[in-house]
């Protein structure tokens, strides 16, 4: 069985990077959305 254990010094990378990359899927999946619904987000 698998077991999770907290790392004694959390990634650098991924402290800055995480939020980096939820506005960068937040943009991405934000535009698909609208793009389905047809409409422009740009105007």
């Amino acid at each position: 069985m698998l077991r999770l254990e907290k790392r004694p010094i959390p990634s650098r990378f991924w402290l800055y990077g995480t939020p980096v990359v939820a506005v960068i899927l937040t943009m991405i999946f934000g535009g698909l959305l609208f793009a389905l619904m047809g409409s422009i987000p740009s105007r």
